[in-house]
């Protein structure tokens, strides 16, 4: 077991931290592409530029990370615990997220209120400064 720890990764494989945050981007875009309803077409029309773009970022292709993956894939071991660091990251990112919709809840709920009272308080000063109409047959003096 501690000869596979002290093992270098073999040239032309992803670095195990790189390719942790490899993952997790794609499963980011995974998530993303599942959540559009597109046209299968379009799906993989847009989804292949998207993970293409990301490959491009992370300065790998789909032919390295597919090496990378069945490389740490036949280390179970080690692909657990690669794992269990994309799941916290993810989580991480999830739980920020919620975090910001909560807060943009809450800053959009204290704009309507004061839009509200705004609008209440508007309409009950046209209604005190609202001019009497006259009925038929009544003159201005």
């Amino acid at each position: 077991m501690t000869a596979c720890k002290n093992r270098s990764t073999p040239e032309g494989i992803i670095p195990r931290d790189r390719m942790v945050d490899l993952l997790v981007q794609v499963h980011i875009v995974d998530g993303y592409m599942i959540s559009k309803s597109q046209q299968p077409d379009t799906l993989y029309k847009y989804g292949m530029a998207k993970y293409m773009h990301l490959f491009q970022n992370f300065h790998t292709d789909t032919a390295q990370f597919k090496r990378s993956t069945v490389y740490y894939a036949n280390q179970p071991e080690l692909f657990d615990q690669m794992y269990d660091e994309v799941t916290k990251q993810l989580a991480a990112k999830v739980d920020s997220l919620s975090k910001v919709r909560a807060q943009i809840a809450k800053q959009d709920s204290a704009k309507n209120a004061q839009r509200t009272k705004h609008l209440a308080d508007s309409a009950a000063k046209a209604q005190q400064s609202k001019v009497p109409l006259l009925k038929k047959g009544e003159m201005i003096n």
